[in-house]
């Protein structure tokens, strides 16, 4: 399968995909890419910001594919680690007045919180296995971690 990239050049096995944030089109190459942004974003919630930053230490000065999602995972991660800490200290704070209000308060919203991710997670994960990138929401994913402005990579 020969397919072409942004700069139209032909890659013989490279996978296409499609930026689903803007329309352009990419490649994936077929020596596990794909393999790897999906792991980089199903480890999220067993191993938190280490399987992203493993995937993007391992595949990013190789592949542009496995570090947009990579960042993205990361990104994902950083900003989970950031609303737990901010649930743990509103939590605490409500603990101080009654212990069943924290608990009817805060335990729902982390849950909720926890569900959503885990939902655009598995949606991302199942876009990068296929050779896709699938933008993760602004409410939930602050980007932290930007691509730089010379790389080819949509953003």
């Amino acid at each position: 399968m020969t397919s072409f990239s942004l700069d139209d050049q032909a890659r013989p096995g490279a996978l296409p995909y499609r930026d689903d944030r803007d329309g352009r089109e990419g490649q994936a190459e077929r020596d596990g890419d794909e393999a790897w942004a999906m792991a980089g974003y199903l480890g999220v919630p067993f191993i938190s910001v280490l399987a992203p930053l493993a995937v993007y230490a391992a595949r990013a000065p190789r592949s542009p594919f496995a570090r947009a999602h990579a960042r993205q995972a990361l990104n994902l991660s950083v900003t989970l680690a950031l609303y737990n800490a901010c649930a743990l200290i509103g939590g605490a704070v409500l603990a101080l007045a009654s212990v069943p209000a924290a608990l009817l308060i805060a335990l729902p919203a982390t849950l909720a919180l926890w569900l959503a991710a885990l939902a655009c997670l598995i949606r991302a994960g199942a876009a990068a296995g296929r050779g896709r990138y699938y933008q993760l929401p602004g409410w939930l994913c602050a980007t932290v971690l930007r691509e730089p402005a010379t790389s080819p990579v949509p953003r």
